[in-house]
């Protein structure tokens, strides 16, 4: 599995500087370090035009004409993901879940098309969006639910003032 470098990174940040910017490097790369020893197939939803795995398959809302390779397109809101269980050895999704309708049922079928997911989420952010001041603590112990147990997660900081929280669950047996 090919993962993002800096230098992938860095030239996402030349042709998207709207989208990809430093401060989103450090979650790419806590993501990367919890990806890492998996050597096998991933998924990567929402990826827009910096995918986290470089040779994954990518999920999204609407396909990218700036995306370095072609997307499924699929609304997550709308529909399930269109993988049966076991697909992926690895699910992503950076920054995704706190826009979703129902992030615990997300998260529930990422578990389901790959035993591991990897996810990150903004932590405590103080913007006044809802989609970024719902995703604290308790928030996020409400959308793990049933479906998964951390493995391990770090809090990484963007762009100083904001942090984000990356985590590694495991499907619950």
């Amino acid at each position: 599995m090919k993962i993002c470098t800096q230098e992938d990174y860095a030239d996402a940040v030349a042709s998207d500087p709207g989208y990809c910017h430093w401060g989103r490097w450090a979650y790419y790369e806590a993501a990367a370090s919890m990806i890492g020893g998996i050597d096998d197939t991933a998924i990567e939803l929402g990826p827009h035009t910096c995918p986290l795995v470089r040779d994954g398959v990518c999920l999204d809302c609407h396909s990218s004409p700036a995306s370095p390779r072609p997307m499924v397109v699929c609304d997550l809101d709308r529909d399930p993901i269109p993988f049966a269980r076991d697909s992926f050895s690895v699910c992503v999704a950076l920054q995704l879940l706190e826009h979703v309708l129902d992030p615990a049922k997300t998260l529930a079928e990422m578990l389901e098309v790959a035993p591991v997911a990897v996810v990150s989420l903004p932590w405590n952010w103080q913007t006044g969006d809802e989609t970024h001041t719902r995703c604290g603590e308790s928030w996020w112990d409400g959308v793990i639910g049933d479906s998964g147990r951390v493995l391990s997660s770090v809090i990484v900081n963007v762009n100083c003032a904001k942090p984000t929280r990356v985590f590694k669950l495991e499907r619950n047996r």
